[in-house]
């Protein structure tokens, strides 16, 4: 069993450990040519996912890595089209987004600076088809301190947006709103203070050692709202 969840969550594990093993076996019965695996990534993936109520409280991340050498746009379409109706049965099914993210071999070697691909390399666990060491033989692991300063950009910019779509929907009553409120203002405290690690060299890998460089307290509990 993969340990999937930030803290002692054994009920969740398991819910993780069952839906990659279903996931992964509808995969291979699809017998996707170009497709060379799939593993799980983000907070699941590296053992810091979130929890709640003994259920899963975060997506799930997925990312399909194709045959190196494929053509890249009609391939990249062509898998993430039939592995779509996976992502919404899944998706009913758990109560969370089960979301597939298809990458070329190429493009993980050429985007291996970001931090998305780097915490991949970190922590992943191998669902279909070739495991991890296979599918990222050819990238480079870098040190968290020669991370890009585009990546602490690229955060403010995402967490930006999520915060024009919090307002857009602060108005709006229902708990669906409230929730979706709050986890974006939580994901911007946590993208704003990952920024801020990148742009002084000093980012960690893990969510907790992020904390601790920044002694930041709201940030500290925007990361135990995550866990």
């Amino acid at each position: 069993m993969g340990r999937h969840a930030a803290g002692e969550a054994p009920e969740a594990d398991v819910i993780v450990d069952d839906a990659c093993a279903g996931i992964g076996r509808e995969i291979a019965a699809l017998r996707l040519p170009n497709l060379a695996g799939v593993v799980l990534g983000g907070g699941y993936g590296r053992g810091e996912g979130g929890v709640k109520g003994g259920g899963l409280s975060n997506d799930l991340d997925f990312f399909a890595i194709t045959e190196d050498g494929a053509p890249e746009a009609e391939t990249v379409a062509a898998v993430g089209a039939a592995l779509k109706p996976i992502s919404e049965k899944w998706t009913a099914r758990l109560g969370i987004d089960v979301d597939f993210t298809v990458r070329t071999p190429w493009r993980i070697r050429h985007d291996q600076e970001r931090i998305m691909i780097q915490e991949l390399l970190r922590g992943h666990f191998d669902v279909a088809g070739k495991c991890g060491a296979e599918l990222f033989a050819g990238v480079e692991r870098i040190g968290a301190e020669n991370l890009p300063w585009m990546e602490a950009a690229r955060l403010l910019m995402n967490r930006g947006m999520g915060l024009l779509f919090a307002l857009s929907r602060s108005s709006e009553p229902g708990l669906e709103n409230a929730d979706f409120v709050n986890r974006n203002i939580n994901k911007c405290i946590l993208g704003a203070g990952d920024a801020r690690l990148v742009a002084r060299r000093a980012y960690r890998w893990r969510a907790t050692e992020r904390a601790e460089a920044l002694g930041d307290g709201l940030y500290a509990k925007a990361v135990e709202w995550k866990f």
